[in-house]
This record gives structure tokens, sequence and C-alpha cells, in this order.
């Protein structure tokens, strides 16, 4: 909010001084005396507008960086070319159709690419917990521990961890309640199958 405020600020201004600079600057040059004192508010609409420039200068080296800074990525970033972007579409797609054991594959296939994607690690571990591979959801989480950097992205992975395997060492001892009680002749809730 702070920030943006500031922008604001300065944007106005920018504007300010510009407009000041346009109108001093154009009441001067129709003026055509070769008066000294008539060439000083000429002299006062250019630092107007040096103001002006100064007021959005980050703006504008940003703005003007971006060819520079696209050449440089261009030379110095080139292997990265091949690497696909992240597509979670398509491992939507697959839980969607059932495809369990692709979608897991386009999950690693993510981490690999992206090793500091940490979405691809959330939605992975929580897949594999749901179609009981373990084992998978655990490589997962090894992996994302040492392949994401921020501390609390780890912190938030260990605790999506523990939620998932907690819901799926629930989820398997949930069946196995329902089979005791169908067995001692307790009445299962409607629609449940037996």
């Amino acid at each position: 909010m702070k920030h943006t405020i500031i922008l604001l600020v300065r944007w106005a201004a920018a504007i300010g001084f510009g407009i000041a600079s346009y109108v001093i600057g154009s009441e001067t040059a129709a003026q055509e005396t070769g008066d000294f004192n008539a060439v000083m508010p000429l002299l006062y609409s250019i630092g107007l507008l040096m103001l002006a420039v100064i007021c959005i200068a980050p703006e504008l080296m940003h703005w003007g960086s971006i060819p520079i800074r696209m050449m440089f990525d261009g030379l110095f970033t080139s292997s990265e070319r091949g690497v696909p972007p992240p597509d979670y579409n398509v491992t939507r797609v697959y839980c969607e159709q059932e495809r369990y054991a692709e979608a897991l594959e386009q999950y690693q296939q993510i981490i690999h690419y992206h090793p500091d994607e940490f979405l691809a690690y959330v939605e992975g571990i929580q897949l594999a917990f749901q179609v009981e591979e373990p084992e998978i959801a655990e490589r997962l989480y090894k992996k994302g521990l040492s392949g994401l950097t921020a501390p609390e992205t780890v912190e938030h992975l260990k605790r999506v961890y523990a939620e998932a395997e907690a819901a799926a060492r629930e989820a398997a001892a949930q069946p196995a309640d329902e089979e005791a009680a169908y067995e001692e002749g307790e009445e299962l809730p409607p629609g449940e199958p037996r």
C-alpha cells in the first residue's frame, strides 16, 4: 500500500512538472525577444522537465532496460530454452481421467525441470498418498526438502506431507472399521456399500 501511494505521488509530481514545463516553455517560445530575461523561463522549463523525468526514473529505467535484459538473457541462459514450462493442466486432466500414474509422472517431470516449483511437490505428494503410493510421496518430499530454498516453503512442505500422510492413514483405517462394524451386524449409513 505504501509503495503504491509513493508511486502515485511520484507520477502526479512528474505530470505536474511536465505540464508546468510545457506551459512555461511555450510562453517563452511565443515571445521572440533576444532579451536574457526572456530566456530564463525557458531554462526553468528545462529544469522542470528534468524534475519530471527524475520522478519517473525508476519506471523509465525498467522499461528502457527490457530490450537489453532480453538480449543478455538470450546470450547467457540459452541452455534453458529447451525446458518446458510447468504445465499443471496436463496433470489435472490425467487426474480427472483417473490416470494417476501418468499424473504422478508429470509432477515428477515438472520437478525435474523446475526444482523450485512448490506446487508440484504439494500436489504430487497429495496425489501419491491418495493413490496409496507412499514411496513416491516420500521421494517427492525428500527431493522437495533438498530442492526448495525458501525456509517458509520447506516448512509448508513439511506440514503438507504430515497432513497428507495422516489423511492416508485415516483413510486406510476407515474401511477396516466399516468392515468390522458390518461383521458385528451393525447397520452402515444409507448409501454406503456393503
